[in-house]
């Protein structure tokens, strides 16, 4: 199907496309938000969530070498995104039998990811780092924006609380909210429910998650959280991700 889809584009456009493999598409996305960890932080778990798949990268600096770049340590590709999500469970609503129906089958989905990355390394700050429209749709709505403005969502910082009472926010939308809501709009409306779940199951990584929205090789927006403390992230420079 892959071959057929790509030998159509390069006859009808001319355009030769490149299918990269999962690893490839943690790597690009490692690269593209890795300058906006916190320099201080010796691990931080990426996560970027799709709409047929979500992929989790484990980064983190050698030990004892605090400043040293940040290096992929692990990663996995789930098929487990907003589309495929409202696929299994249908609908424009969702109630809250299906919300935590949902919520069984993402954390069974994240089980083995989580326990694998049980026994790593976590000092005090560390952090999640989310990336593509997902988790900025999720600031955009904690921020309260009247439409999208990703000067005000890229690099945001939100506490697992602020995450929290955005999720409660948009679960309490029926379809029609979401449509009118600046940050969703027609097009994101049936799959953020789905999308809240997601990053719901993600915050039990952490107490504090980060958003990004700058240009990055996968392309797509991030956001990130952090215990309490509400700050604009600086440029940290580029991260190095063998």
């Amino acid at each position: 199907m892959a071959t057929k889809f790509i030998s159509r584009v390069l006859h009808e456009t001319g355009l030769e496309l490149e299918i990269i493999d999962r690893e490839t598409e943690a790597r690009f996305a490692a690269r593209g938000c890795g300058a906006l960890v916190d320099r201080d932080s010796e691990s931080v778990l990426l996560f970027d969530i799709g709409g047929g798949s979500t992929e989790l990268v484990w980064l983190a600096r050698p030990p004892a070498e605090p400043g040293a770049p940040l290096e992929l340590r692990d990663w996995t590709s789930l098929e487990l995104g907003v589309v495929s999500l409202a696929e299994h469970f249908g609908g424009k609503s969702v109630s809250a039998e299906t919300f935590k129906a949902m919520t069984s089958f993402a954390r069974d989905a994240l089980a083995p990811f989580a326990r694998a990355m049980a026994g790593r390394r976590r000092c005090a700050r560390f952090h999640l780092l989310g990336t593509s429209g997902t988790v900025t749709t999720l600031a955009g709505v904690h921020l309260g924006l009247e439409r999208y403005d990703r000067w005000r969502v890229d690099g945001l910082w939100m506490s697992n609380e602020d995450a929290s009472r955005a999720i409660a926010r948009l679960r309490a939308m029926d379809f029609e909210a979401r449509v009118a809501n600046g940050c969703i709009g027609p097009q994101r409306a049936d799959w953020c429910s789905r999308a809240a779940l997601s990053s719901r199951r993600f915050a039990k990584f952490s107490r504090r998650t980060h958003a990004d929205s700058r240009p990055r090789p996968a392309g797509g927006d991030a956001a990130r959280t952090d215990g309490g403390r509400r700050r604009r992230a600086e440029p940290l420079g580029a991260a190095m991700i063998p």
